[in-house]
């Protein structure tokens, strides 16, 4: 990598992912972004013909990733990609993942090893359903179908390097077609 912003373009489409500063200067945050993000380019190429025949023929499609460098607690290191793709129409396509690099192990973490294990992780996810049920209109049934195994989530440092809680983050429409923000529910550490 020999820049943080990366273009492509194409007859129908245009492509644009950004990196932070971080992943010019650590070769294992290089090649997990870059791996990422070239994962999210194949998928979007691969559905090109898909979205070329549901729209007129001068529909230009796009994707954006945007990898940024959050706070983190000490000796870790933590990344969030959003994904932003427009498909035709009225028709996007968001997402979000995170990365969290433990600097005095030199590995990713996945978020169930964050929270301790999957007792722990599913008692973050109720947390987070009630949280969500208290912010939206949608029913109980569908926030616990859309947070059921759900994995974008960052810890957040307090003010003396350690976690003061964990923060779950919603792309748009992630919950329903019409809901256009993101959410994001934090969950302090008890």
């Amino acid at each position: 990598m020999l820049d943080t912003q990366w273009t492509e373009s194409g007859e129908n489409y245009s492509i644009l992912v950004q990196f932070p500063d971080i992943a010019l200067e650590n070769e294992m945050i290089t090649g997990k972004l870059e791996e990422h993000a070239f994962n999210c380019i194949d998928a979007f190429k691969d559905n090109l013909p898909i979205y070329a025949e549901e729209n007129p023929s001068d529909t230009c499609f796009s994707m954006e990733l945007t990898f940024t460098q959050e706070p983190a607690p000490d000796s870790m290191i933590c990344i969030l990609a959003n994904s932003w793709n427009y498909i035709g129409g009225p028709h996007y396509a968001s997402g979000v993942c995170v990365f969290l690099l433990d600097q005095r192990t030199e590995t990713f973490m996945r978020t169930i090893e964050l929270l301790g294990g999957e007792e722990e992780l599913r008692f973050f996810l109720k947390k987070v359903r009630v949280l969500l049920f208290n912010m939206m209109t949608l029913d109980a049934e569908r926030i616990r179908r859309r947070t059921y195994n759900y994995n974008a989530v960052l810890p957040v440092p307090n003010e003396n390097g350690g976690i003061a809680g964990y923060k779950a983050i919603f792309p748009p429409y992630y919950f329903s077609q019409t809901m256009g923000e993101s959410f994001e529910v934090f969950v302090p550490v008890e």
